[in-house]
């Protein structure tokens, strides 16, 4: 993970403890999150595909999967990588509506949160689709990511996207037990 000078993280990653990859329902959970990020990648022409849970409780994003052409300090299944809900206020309002998101560096409408982990990545697109449970409330982030010099996503894109993590979401909340 890349820090700034002064040894923080620009992004706000707090690290908890690994959970048991010894429990079978973490593998599974593990598991599903991997078929449904290499689907994205492959059907969305996505460099990247990260599968995020909400944690409400705790006002945070977990990292539970990274699919795809990972940027620099990036593992595919990350041991207790987090972000503070804080540090993405917008874009978790959006999920939270069950709007997805597409945002493009340097366009003058991208979030300016989303354009922060854009340029310290090195990508030039992304896209969020919501991960929600049988219920239809939030479980997570289906998100998207693209190299420069490739295409933008597009609003079409947007819609598969929200699409798969439609059929996803429940599958994925179930396998996971979260509340």
């Amino acid at each position: 993970m890349t820090r700034s000078r002064d040894g923080s993280d620009p992004l706000g990653v707090v690290v908890i403890p690994a959970v048991n990859a010894h429990d079978a329902r973490v593998r599974h959970l593990l598991r599903l999150a991997e078929k449904l990020g290499e689907r994205a990648c492959r059907e969305l022409d996505a460099s990247e595909v990260t599968v995020n849970w909400f944690d409400g409780a705790q006002q945070r994003w977990v990292t539970i999967a990274n699919i795809g052409s990972l940027g620099v300090g990036e593992e595919r299944f990350p041991a207790g990588e987090t972000y503070a809900r804080s540090r993405f206020p917008r874009v978790t309002e959006l999920l939270e509506d069950g709007q997805g998101y597409i945002g493009v560096l340097y366009a003058a409408d991208c979030l300016p949160e989303v354009a922060r982990v854009l340029a310290l990545f090195g990508r030039s697109s992304c896209l969020g689709a919501p991960l929600n449970a049988d219920d239809g409330k939030l479980w997570g982030e289906l998100y998207l990511t693209r190299d420069y010099g490739r295409p933008v996503f597009t609003h079409h894109d947007l819609e598969r996207a929200v699409a798969l993590a439609a059929k996803a979401g429940p599958r994925l909340a179930r396998a996971s037990n979260a509340p």
